[in-house]
């Protein structure tokens, strides 16, 4: 985790940044307001100086195409052109002294319907024959033609309405820069012809050609364009440098810089002398808090000093920490009374003996209360006293030191109580002597102790209660196994009486009796019916079988009571062993004695078992 600064650095790292923030954003505004002011300003200078300067080379022009229709005009000229005794005598004085406005190298020409030269200012004079010009001057019309090789102006000379000639003024490339530049001491200008060659240019010009927005020097330069009045075929152009535009601007912009630091400086003064004072009464407040931290003593109080907004801090601080001082106190008095019950809980948990439990809680109590080293107890039970220290004696007994009781109601009814006495007198606070809290912890013990008897009296009774139903149950067992084996042991006899009720004897002596029967029905002739009767002749044969039949019934019968025999002494063995286990009295070896009975009879043979 980043460690917090100290307030100084933390209020100039949020302060300082914003002001700034604050001030660029000022200037910004400020600049782009200026800028857009400025801008609109200078292109309209521009755009005006671009005005005057084609207005000024307009002017120039149309003075010189004034002075030649002047010149048209004149008698002298147009006489010459059927006069020819003017023409020679006149004429070429008149001409060689003309002068016009512009620049004085130039040369005035007038010529005939032909273009042909008829006089002029210089000996080096050209006509117009066979020129575009010509035709156009002898069709009545102005002739104007300018380039940066020269300039030819040419205006018909009218006799009678029609033209008959044409006076011509011819200007060389020099003179053609001078009669269209225009001087500003703040801006610069350019004139331009219909092929964008450059007629003129002032000092410090960038252009050798028109310019467009995509040339080098257009960010450099503000332009305005201007056609030139009554000359279409020109074009003026009229710059100013941003440089120089905006140096003014340029001065405020430092201005403002110089401004803006002198600014920040004063800001940071500011906010270092506002932030000592804050923090030189806080850091004292600082320490305090630090030792109350260190040295844990929330009952001592921080002074309060300075200004308002400090006494009120330090107001604040010392009502926190004592209510801090007193919900600890508290805590820690409800952190002892659950380390008692959760101590309580543990020895129930750990054993069932009443008396290690009472003993146990008694050792605990002292220690959940205020003054531990003046606390004892004494639980008492069904007339049984445990006390948990030496310090009991018979002022407590008497009830001489403050006490406080609780009664244990084990089933409804008292059985006992849980008193805590303090051994020494206490002065006693805004609750009494005992905490509110100090007496619901011994109602909560008592109700846990008396949940405790109840529950190891309830188990005891029901501990003897499943003895005895687990003894008749063990009884009603044994007396049905036995019941059981005696029955296998009865069943065979019940068989075995039935085969000497149901046996053969029965037909054997049915046999005898039919054999006497026809004997002594023959005894008078007993021998002839034994000698010579068929049926008297198979008596003897017949008696022979009825004996062999009583041999084997009797062997049978034999058989069938020793069987019986071994039948009836299991019965007797049965019973014997029942009898053995049944004069065992005790609960724990009735039980055994069960276990064992079934045990003795299930591991016999399992043809006993069946049997």
């Amino acid at each position: 985790m980043k460690k917090p600064s100290p307030i100084l650095p933390y209020v100039l790292k949020r302060v300082l940044p914003a002001s700034l923030a604050a001030l660029v954003g000022i200037w910004i505004c400020m600049r782009l307001i200026a800028l857009d002011t400025v801008q609109r300003e200078v292109h309209e200078r521009v755009r005006v100086e671009a005005g005057k300067g084609a207005g000024t080379v307009a002017a120039r022009l149309n003075t010189l195409m004034d002075s030649l229709r002047n010149l048209a005009a004149n008698d002298l000229v147009i006489n010459s052109l059927i006069d020819t005794t003017a023409r020679e005598n006149y004429l070429p004085p008149f001409f060689r002294s003309l002068r016009i406005p512009g620049p004085r190298e130039v040369r005035i020409t007038l010529t005939d319907y032909r273009g042909r030269v008829l006089t002029s200012n210089r000996l080096d004079a050209t006509g117009l024959e066979g020129t575009k010009c010509l035709k156009t001057v002898m069709a009545g019309r102005e002739c104007f033609s300018i380039s940066n090789k020269g300039l030819r102006a040419v205006v018909p000379v009218r006799y009678s309405g029609l033209p008959e000639g044409a006076v011509c003024a011819t200007y060389g490339q020099k003179q053609v820069s001078q009669m269209v530049t225009v001087s500003e001491p703040n801006a610069v200008f350019a004139v331009f012809d219909r092929e964008g060659a450059c007629l003129s240019a002032s000092a410090g010009a960038p252009w050798k050609s028109r310019p467009s927005a995509a040339a080098p020097h257009a960010e450099q330069w503000i332009e305005a364009f201007v056609k030139i009045p009554g000359f279409v075929d020109l074009t003026l152009v009229c710059a100013e440098s941003r440089e120089q535009a905006f140096a003014a601007l340029n001065r405020l912009d430092g201005f403002f810089l110089v401004a803006a630091a002198f600014n920040l400086l004063a800001l940071f003064l500011a906010v270092f002398m506002s932030a000592r004072m804050v923090a030189w009464p806080l850091a004292g407040f600082i320490r305090k808090m630090d030792r109350i931290r260190d040295v844990v003593q929330l009952d001592e109080k921080v002074v309060e000093s300075g200004p308002e907004e400090f006494r009120r801090l330090a107001r604040s601080f010392n009502g926190l920490t004592g209510n801090l001082a007193r919900v600890t106190r508290g805590l820690n008095e409800r952190i002892k009374e659950l380390d008692c019950l959760y101590g309580i809980s543990l020895l129930v948990e750990s054993t069932d003996s009443l008396q290690e439990i009472f003993e146990g809680t008694l050792d605990l109590i002292p220690s959940a209360f205020r003054f531990p080293e003046m606390t004892c107890a004494r639980i008492v039970l069904d007339g049984d006293v445990l006390v948990s220290n030496p310090n009991w004696g018979n002022q407590c007994e008497a009830c001489n030191y403050p006490c406080i009781s609780e009664t244990l109601m084990v089933d409804g009814e008292p059985a006992g109580e849980i008193r805590v006495c303090y051994t020494e007198d206490r002065p006693e606070c805004d609750e009494g002597l005992f905490l509110p809290e100090e007496k619901r912890l011994i109602k909560k013990i008592a109700q846990r102790l008396t949940g405790v008897v109840e529950r190891l009296r309830a188990e005891e009774r029901l501990r003897k209660t499943e003895e005895s139903q687990a003894m008749e149950a063990g009884r009603a067992q044994m007396s049905a196994l036995v019941l059981h084996h005696v029955g296998n042991a009865v069943t065979p006899l019940q068989v075995y009486v039935e085969e000497l009720r149901d046996g053969a004897g029965r037909q054997s002596l049915n046999y005898l009796e039919s054999a006497y029967g026809d004997l002594l029905s023959h005894k008078e002739g007993l021998g002839g019916y034994v000698n010579r009767d068929a049926r008297g002749k198979q008596v003897f044969a017949y008696m022979k079988s009825v004996i062999r039949s009583l041999k084997k019934q009797d062997e049978q019968r034999e058989t069938l009571i020793r069987e019986m025999a071994q039948s009836v002494f299991r019965i007797s063995e049965i019973l014997k062993l029942q009898q053995t286990y049944a004069e065992e009295r005790n609960d724990a070896k009735t039980r055994e004695a069960m276990n064992q009975l079934l045990n003795d009879v299930s591991d016999r043979p399992d043809t006993e078992k069946e049997r």
